[in-house]
């Protein structure tokens, strides 16, 4: 849950420019129209879209959910379903066999196979309740500062896009090298940082 927990790991990102001078006149249609919904009984493997971070089960959002001074909060909620292997190989291994009985065939060809497999895996996640995972997201409007609550490549690979396809930005990670951009003076930015090597412990 991020910002409402007791601990928290974080990405950190930075816009690539400033925002539009009435960014808060297109933020809530914009953040409105990726919203979280609710799937259901679906055969999606996973959903994704925003959500209020203070009440992340709830898919309205109003202005008051995501402004806060100059700081936008929001968080991206994913709904992950996934239908275990050994179900999908005994459900797979029944039908191939029903199959096989209706047309009196002794064996199936690969391509039969597949398609019976990938039959029955969407049948299966239909049936599947989805695991919801929340990421909460801050960023500072003035300064395109951008805090995300994820560390693992998966979930920020959707937050990015997620962020994209609603603001049509795409948003630079903040590593060490470019930290050193912030922190240090041009001057003698160059001279400091075109000297580093890797280096290996041995």
């Amino acid at each position: 849950m991020g910002f409402f927990s007791q601990s928290a790991s974080i990405t950190r990102y930075r816009l690539p420019g400033p925002l539009p001078g009435r960014f808060w006149d297109t933020a809530l249609e914009a953040i409105r129209g990726h919203a979280f919904v609710e799937a259901g009984h679906s055969e999606k493997e996973i959903a994704v879209g925003w959500v209020p971070a203070a009440d992340p089960f709830r898919t309205d959002i109003t202005l008051n959910d995501i402004c806060f001074g100059g700081f936008l909060l929001v968080a991206m909620r994913v709904d992950e379903r996934k239908v275990p292997p050994q179900a999908l190989k005994r459900f797979t291994l029944q039908e191939e066999a029903r199959v096989k009985e209706e047309k009196g065939l002794k064996k199936l060809g690969r391509r039969a196979r597949s398609e019976i497999r990938d039959r029955v895996r969407q049948a299966l996640l239909s049936k599947v309740l989805p695991v919801p995972r929340i990421y909460d997201c801050c960023m500072e409007v003035s300064s395109g500062s951008v805090l995300f609550m994820g560390c693992q490549s998966k979930a920020r690979g959707l937050f990015e896009g997620l962020f994209y396809n609603t603001f049509s930005i795409r948003l630079d990670p903040v590593v060490p090298f470019t930290l050193a951009e912030e922190l240090m003076d041009r001057s003698s930015l160059l001279r400091h940082l075109d000297s580093l090597r890797p280096f290996t412990w041995r």
